[in-house]
């Protein structure tokens, strides 16, 4: 599993124990006996299975984006190694330090689009149930 998908899963995580803990849903409550409130299990299911499909969209554009950051990544990686052992010349040193500047644009660019991805995610999490 990715680093960033490790990171996301942990976000969710907390943002959900984080909404756990400040509803008042644990059993902290000094030993008193609250009672539950009821759930209907046909509400409960029709809020966990909504999404918005206009955030459900950009999370798929941005999964595509992340695919294809990382198909660049791999074709800058083989045109080094290609400048490196596959060419001979005076201009290879000035086109490796230019595909080493891209190779460093496109791991930030990864970056970007993994945190935006996670905020993407984290907003469906909000915004499920809400119609």
């Amino acid at each position: 599993m990715s680093k960033s998908r490790k990171l996301m899963i942990a976000m969710v995580t907390l943002l959900g124990v984080g909404i756990l803990l400040f509803s008042g849903a644990t059993d902290a409550g000094g030993g008193k006996d609250k009672a539950k409130p009821k759930v209907d299990p046909k509400a409960l299911k029709k809020i966990l299975n909504a999404t918005d499909p206009e955030i459900k969209a950009a999370q798929k554009a941005l999964r595509n984006a992340l695919i294809d950051l990382n198909k660049a990544k791999v074709a800058i990686n083989k045109a080094m190694i290609d400048e490196v052992f596959g060419e001979k010349g005076v201009t290879e040193g000035v086109v490796l330090v230019r595909l080493n500047l891209a190779l460093i644009a496109t791991n930030a660019s990864v970056a970007d689009c993994q945190v935006a991805l996670l905020q993407a995610s984290i907003a469906q999490l909000i915004d499920k149930g809400k119609d």
